[in-house]
């Protein structure tokens, strides 16, 4: 939101301004880019590793808890069931953590576009570009939040299901 607004007064400050100012706003905001692409792949790779720890954690669960099943398998119709169940969270699980990669990258796009579209506004000594190439910034800013979030809560959400499995183990 502050990145927002600051945004809009840079333009709105630069809005009438001759084309240096807008190649100064320009370089400014390669800058700022590149200095948000540095977070990002700190960020992203963080939240990253606990949720890959944690996916990792879940499946050794998943197969601990299949051999037991497997070994222990009085009654048929139970143990199928059991077996489409675990299939059932392996692969939830596995397109969650897919599609948090995709979610993640999404932002790298938009930090890429932005710097890309402020470059092309620098070369061709054009003000409009500074809009466009803040726009992509700023999408690039909410989506990076919301993947960082998204990731966080995801791995909580596998640790959580895992101690369930571990607990379900256990009992069986």
């Amino acid at each position: 939101m502050i990145l927002g607004a600051s945004f809009v007064a840079t333009w709105l400050a630069v809005g009438g301004s001759k084309a240096d100012h807008y190649i100064e706003a320009l370089q400014a905001l390669v800058q700022l880019d590149s200095f948000i692409v540095a977070g990002w792949t700190a960020g992203f790779f963080y939240f990253w590793n606990s949720t890959a720890t944690e996916f990792r954690a879940l499946e050794k669960e998943l197969h601990a808890l299949r051999r037991e099943l497997d070994a222990n398998r009085d009654d048929a119709e139970e143990f199928a069931k059991a077996v489409k169940n675990l299939a059932s969270i392996e692969s939830m699980t596995k397109n969650l953590t897919d599609n948090l990669f995709v979610a993640g990258i999404s932002a790298l796009g938009n930090f890429v576009a932005s710097g890309v579209w402020a470059i092309v506004g620098i070369v061709a000594n054009d003000g409009s570009d500074l809009l466009v190439s803040s726009v992509f910034m700023l999408l690039g800013v909410g989506l990076m939040l919301n993947s960082w979030s998204l990731i966080h809560d995801s791995t909580s959400l596998l640790s959580e299901l895992k101690s369930e499995l571990s607990i379900i183990r256990v009992k069986a």
